[in-house]
């Protein structure tokens, strides 16, 4: 795994997304400030934010033993009863804490799968899931995800738009690409004939029937301050951090791929 692979999260979630190895869910990783999302057998969608997977990860590493004793990080185990357990003891308030004692086996090989994705390029398969994963691996998850939070604060608060960029260094128009056909045919192939990976700025995110105008653009969202009053601020969905992105780089060309 290279430094730029780490660096950048539409790398990164698809990563996650592609070793999300499961007959009974679909993984769908919207971006990586908010809304990682997965739908169960019985159809539902549910999301948890980037912030709460920190927190989660941060309350299981902090009770790490207590996690290795009930086997919840061997993904082939079954967390029915005993990620319930955890979650009720040792989680701290959150939608984490909610999807754990709701949507136990869906959420843990979430968890599972960010730890495994953060530190291994082979799939996650289940094969894997009977190799139980170390702490240092969910410790580099921790790590992946908090810089992926902090990169989304600064695009949210504007900070990273560099508004004394000369006009004439800016490049102008664009361009809309559609790519068709049925599924198998290379189409995913030929937009990263296009995208170089390693230097392109660019976003990546899946539409699916329960994601809103605001998933995708952004909207107000409440949030707690450090004071513990509820306060509300703009949270940017992929277009607006394509958009910030592109401000802040003037020079360059931002790619936005929506797959569906």
């Amino acid at each position: 795994m290279s430094n730029s692979d780490e660096s950048r999260p539409d790398d990164f979630t698809n990563r996650v997304v592609d070793n999300f190895y499961h007959a009974k869910y679909e993984l769908t990783a919207e971006s990586y400030e908010t809304t990682w999302g997965f739908r169960s057998t019985t159809g539902k969608f549910f999301k948890v934010s980037n912030k709460d997977l920190v927190t989660a990860f941060s309350d299981v590493l902090a009770n790490w033993d207590e996690w290795c004793r009930r086997d919840l990080n061997v993904n082939s185990g079954n967390p029915d009863e005993t990620l319930a357990q955890f979650s009720k003891k040792y989680f701290s308030d959150g939608a984490h804490k909610d999807l754990a004692e709701v949507q136990r086996r869906g959420f843990l090989h979430l968890l599972n799968t960010v730890a495994y994705a953060s530190n291994h390029n082979q799939l996650y398969d289940e094969a894997e899931w009977y190799n139980p994963l170390e702490k240092s691996e969910y410790e580099k998850a921790l790590a992946i995800l908090r810089s992926y939070s902090q990169d989304a604060e600064i695009i949210t608060s504007g900070s990273a738009a560099d508004t004394s960029a000369p006009s004439e260094d800016r490049i102008e128009g664009g361009e809309n690409a559609l790519f068709y056909g049925a599924p198998g045919t290379g189409k995913s192939y030929e937009v990263w004939q296009k995208i170089d990976k390693a230097t392109d700025p660019h976003f990546v995110t899946v539409f699916h029937p329960d994601m809103q105008n605001s998933d995708f653009a952004g909207t107000l969202k409440p949030g707690i301050n450090n004071k513990g009053k509820v306060t509300y601020a703009f949270r940017p969905g992929p277009f607006a951090r394509a958009v910030a992105c592109a401000w802040a780089n003037p020079g360059k060309k931002v790619y936005l791929v929506i797959e569906e």
